[in-house]
């Protein structure tokens, strides 16, 4: 079984809400700096009337900011959910891309990584989805993390 990385500030957090031994401030605290340190937004619902990536921006605004983004946070959603999120990238872009899009961008960002200790990650692992038969703790961690995502965007 493969264990999410608590020594990521984000993933610790997430699991000492879990634990009951914090509030969501600091997490919503440490998902802010991250998205201000990469330039990635991970905003709530989702936005009318933005600018959607052109392809030629592919490398730097993904496999650049965001990728930064999930250095810093690890935040691997189920693929379903980026359904109910915008992720919002330098210049006021947004990337839309389809389940197996972005089954194929955490795959690569995995296997960059090495994430959770793995170097071999293919986009069908997220595609299906994790769950806690793969990763321990997994489905309270999510479920956690796309709490603190919907409090930082003052959703209740």
């Amino acid at each position: 079984m493969l264990h999410l990385q608590r020594s990521v500030p984000f993933v610790d957090s997430v699991f000492r809400i879990i634990d009951g031994e914090t509030e969501h401030d600091e997490a919503i605290s440490l998902l802010i700096r991250a998205e201000q340190s990469s330039g990635v937004h991970i905003i709530m619902p989702l936005l009318e009337g933005v600018h959607y990536m052109p392809e030629e921006k592919f490398s730097s605004l993904i496999e650049g900011n965001f990728y930064e983004f999930m250095d810093i946070t690890h935040l691997v959603l189920p693929i379903a959910w980026y359904d109910d999120v915008t992720i919002l990238l330098p210049n006021d872009y947004v990337y839309a891309g389809t389940w197996r899009a972005y089954s194929n961008i955490l795959s690569s960002w995995a296997n960059r990584l090495g994430w959770l200790g793995k170097k071999s990650w293919n986009s069908m692992d997220f595609y299906r989805g994790l769950d806690n038969s793969l990763v321990e703790r997994y489905d309270e961690w999510s479920h956690t993390a796309a709490k603190i995502i919907a409090l930082k965007n003052n959703i209740p």
